[in-house]
C-alpha cells in the first residue's frame, strides 16, 4: 500500500487540530519502508464516549469485544475503511493496539496523579 504524501498529510494535519496520529504496520523487523501507513484523528469526546459505551455493551453481552478497533476504524483519516477492514480481519490484534493508541491520545497528554498537599 502507497504511504500517504507529505501535502496530503499536511493537509489531515490542518483539518483536524487535535491533532493526527501516524502509525506504521508491518513484521516486526521490517524497515520503515516496507510498512503500511495509518494515520487516524485524535478522538474528540463524543467518540471517546462511544467507545466506553462499546465496552460497556461488550461486557453485558450486547456488543462485539472490538471497542478499540471500532474506534481505530471511527477515527481512520488513511488508508481507506475497506483495507482497515482487511487488515483487521488479517491481524485483529493489531488493530486493537491502534484503538488503544488512540484511546490513550483521547487524554491530550495530561494524567492524573496524587497531589502532595
Amino acid at each position: 500500500m502507497p504511504k500517504i504524501s507529505d501535502d496530503d498529510l499536511q493537509k489531515l494535519k490542518a483539518a483536524h487540530p487535535r491533532g493526527i496520529l501516524t502509525r506504521l504496520v508491518g513484521p516486526e523487523e521490517a524497515e520503515d519502508a516496507d510498512c503500511d501507513e495509518y494515520v487516524f484523528r485524535v478522538p474528540t469526546r463524543a467518540d471517546y464516549n462511544g467507545y466506553k459505551v462499546h465496552q460497556k455493551k461488550s461486557l453485558l453481552g450486547q456488543a462485539a469485544p472490538d471497542a478499540a478497533a471500532s474506534l481505530a476504524r471511527l477515527c481512520l483519516l488513511y488508508p481507506s475503511k475497506e483495507d482497515f477492514d482487511a487488515l483487521r480481519e488479517k491481524a485483529p490484534a493489531i488493530v486493537e493496539d491502534l484503538g488503544e493508541d488512540l484511546v490513550e491520545a483521547a487524554a491530550a497528554g495530561l494524567s492524573v496523579r496524587e497531589g502532595k498537599r
